[in-house]
């Protein structure tokens, strides 16, 4: 918890906690324990995001707050008289009010009465509303510059010493899947790599936090260059569904009409098994990971983040491109389906972003069942541990405990196992997925060209 100072001799006062609406109480009675905690999140995040406004702007907001008339009036007394010049005066009063929803919030997390609250778990109204306003607050951040947000999750303490520390060690246990990638012969590309790596992986860290009481939150990395897959099947689907919102989602695999299957086919499976070489099972399943801290080569997310590679080649991807197009429009001749996939390609090879893709995977606790299974390499499912166990297995690997009751017994060089998701369950109204990009720039310019694309191809 970031913690406040008293620096205007003894001005600070206590009172009630009061923040802005989109950090009010779930309701008028009192916080329980779970609630605290999670709402002291949100305001910090939103002390923290708001430190940057405009002197003017931030002090219409704390007057909605913390900054009461009385309050107001005691400070312009003390002190106005100093000041010859009102921008400075204006300034300082923004850092005392600031420093007043500072110290209230230091308060608040160490009144003792918050231990003898009963702990009622949130309602489904209030986890949404909760998750849905601090998830705002945090991506309103994701334009920001590298430096400047490393900076801003290091004050919101997501980016801990302790997270950076493993962060740093990752980073060089990661590795390089060519010889020919530029950061191996360039220092400054590799240090501009691990920066928005970092930026990346905090912001993902955020994600988590806000989510991890009622999901469990994965992370997979892409190619930046096969954006467009994503961004196709997207476009084609919102079409298909007459525009319908889908909220915070992106479609990272074709989803089928109806499913001839379900996952127990995969996490029922024959150990051993490698799944990656059948179509339709790389079609079915998608690897992530609940850890966090894997950096496994060829096997983790950090790896294909940093290295900015996929498995599959630049064929395979055409006839996947091919695919997409027609199943979404058979009235497409083989020749336009050609000009089309070499217009996507045009934006592939002008790629400019040095590490991927990360998306952060929202998977609801109650459906994780139905949507995930722990897996060791290729998709093989992981059975070094009590299938009765898994969700307490599941929940010490997301809060980063590294042990031999979530460890993989039968491979001691992978730290906790992978998971592979069920991608005919990944839908919209079952799941949230969010893509932390690392060049705005080119993401927006992939996005609108294949919208616009599909806007003109697709028919009903």
């Amino acid at each position: 918890m970031i913690r406040a100072c008293s620096f205007f001799g003894g001005f600070l006062v206590g009172s009630s906690l009061a923040f802005s609406s989109s950090c009010n109480k779930p309701s008028n009675r009192p916080f329980t324990k779970n609630e605290n905690e999670r709402w002291e999140q949100l305001a910090q995040i939103q002390c923290v995001q708001s430190r940057r406004n405009d002197p003017e702007v931030e002090l219409q907001r704390l007057r909605e707050t913390v900054l009461t008339r009385e309050k107001e009036q005691q400070f312009d007394q003390k002190f106005q008289r100093i000041f010859s010049s009102n921008k400075y005066f204006i300034k300082l009063k923004k850092i005392y009010a600031q420093a007043l929803e500072m110290e209230k919030l230091h308060q608040f997390s160490n009144d003792p009465q918050k231990d003898i609250l009963i702990d009622r778990p949130f309602t489904e109204k209030e986890n949404h509303n909760f998750e849905e306003k601090s998830l705002a607050i945090c991506l309103q951040s994701r334009k920001n510059d590298p430096i400047v947000e490393i900076q801003r999750l290091r004050e919101s303490e997501i980016l801990t010493p302790e997270n950076e520390c493993w962060l740093n060690q990752a980073d060089q246990e990661v590795g390089f899947h060519h010889k020919d990638d530029p950061a191996v012969h360039n220092r400054n590309i590799y240090l501009e790599k691990l920066k928005l790596a970092k930026k990346a992986y905090g912001q993902a860290l955020e994600i988590r936090e806000i989510f991890k009481s009622t999901h469990y939150v994965l992370i997979h990395a892409q190619s930046s260059r096969w954006l467009f897959l994503s961004d196709l099947i997207t476009a084609f689907m919102k079409h298909k569904n007459e525009g319908k919102e889908i909220g915070h989602f992106q479609y990272l695999r074709m989803v089928p009409e109806v499913a001839s299957h379900d996952i127990t086919l995969y996490s029922k499976g024959k150990p051993g098994l490698r799944y990656e070489k059948n179509e339709q099972s790389a079609s079915d399943l998608l690897f992530a990971d609940l850890c966090f801290r894997n950096n496994a080569h060829y096997d983790s997310a950090r790896s294909f983040l940093m290295n900015n590679k996929n498995f599959a080649d630049e064929n395979k991807m055409i006839a996947v491109t091919t695919s997409i197009l027609r199943n979404f429009c058979p009235h497409l001749s083989s020749q336009e389906c050609f000009k089309l996939t070499e217009k996507l390609f045009d934006l592939a090879r002008n790629d400019p972003c040095i590490v991927g893709n990360l998306f952060v995977l929202c998977v609801p606790k109650t459906l994780s069942e139905k949507m995930m299974y722990p897996a060791h390499p290729a998709g093989s499912p992981c059975t070094c541990h009590a299938e009765e166990n898994l969700r307490n297995r599941l929940e010490a690997i997301q809060n980063n405990e590294i042990n031999p009751q979530t460890c993989c017994k039968a491979l001691p060089t992978l730290l906790n196992p992978q998971f592979c998701l069920y991608t005919p369950e990944m839908t919209p109204d079952q799941m949230k997925i969010l893509m932390i990009e690392t060049d705005q720039e080119y993401r927006n310019r992939v996005k609108n060209e294949t919208e616009k694309m599909v806007s003109v191809v697709y028919k009903k």
